[in-house]
């Protein structure tokens, strides 16, 4: 009877442990402490205090991105250390007084070799105006194995801070992943990709026909998140029946 016990609390235990892991922040950035490892793209995207934004509260920062029309500047990227898992997501805050006929997104790449270079998947959420998306609504992109340049269902907000999110989410031996798009929690767009891989870059800003007032993205956070693989569970279920014929064996 008391293996009984033993053999369905180690049965409990290895359930547990199919369980996906919690999330894990990989990364984060509050502009605080100076933005390290950013690398401008062209010229214009700063460092703001609240005494230029006047948007940020007393003492905080954020990064600028221009209003430059008609010229690729004023954009910082950043790659990431390690790749993430397939399992992701990336938020941040944004604020842009006007943002009808703008480009300003985030950028969430996998780059072979750092942001820009070697593409494999690029997937992007913010304000678009090409290619034939509706710019009343936030726009998001998959570029590999989806659907490209889309609309989302929920309207663009002008003059006022705004939460938002992407995350990835794979199950193991699946084809695909899905990828959700949220504004302050509410989702927008969920999509599914054949292209499955975890993130190593991000880009803030475009600049590109920007034709609007500057943006503002603060309070960005990566997270990772590992699903335990059949075959580590395989070999855990094994451990454990290996154990409890060691505890037998000392008992007899």
């Amino acid at each position: 009877m008391r293996y009984f016990v033993l053999l369905c609390a180690l049965c409990l235990a290895f359930a547990g442990t199919a369980l996906p892991a919690a999330p894990v922040n990989v990364f984060t950035e509050n502009w605080e402490s100076g933005g390290a490892g950013w690398i401008d793209g062209g010229a214009g995207a700063a460092i703001v205090s609240d005494t230029v934004a006047q948007k940020l509260g007393a003492g905080n920062h954020a990064v600028a991105t221009p209003a430059s029309p008609g010229s690729m500047i004023g954009f910082k990227t950043y790659d990431l250390s390690a790749e993430t898992d397939a399992n992701w997501s990336v938020s941040w805050d944004f604020y842009q007084a006007s943002n009808d006929n703008t480009r300003e997104f985030m950028g969430i790449g996998n780059y072979t070799s750092g942001y820009g270079d070697g593409l494999v998947q690029l997937i992007a959420f913010g304000a678009y105006n090409a290619g034939g998306v509706d710019v009343a609504y936030y726009n998001i992109r998959v570029t590999s194995g989806s659907v490209g340049w889309a609309n989302s269902t929920i309207e663009r907000i002008d003059a006022e801070w705004v939460s938002m999110k992407v995350e990835q989410i794979f199950n193991p031996g699946d084809s695909f992943a899905t990828v959700n798009f949220y504004v302050n929690d509410i989702l927008g767009a969920s999509v599914q990709t054949t292209k499955v891989v975890g993130i190593n870059g991000l880009r803030v800003g475009s600049g590109l026909s920007n034709d609007n007032t500057p943006a503002y993205w603060d309070n960005i956070v990566v997270t990772s998140k590992a699903i335990p693989e059949p075959g580590s569970m395989l070999a855990l279920g094994a451990g454990l029946i290996g154990l409890i014929g060691v505890i037998r064996r000392r008992k007899a």
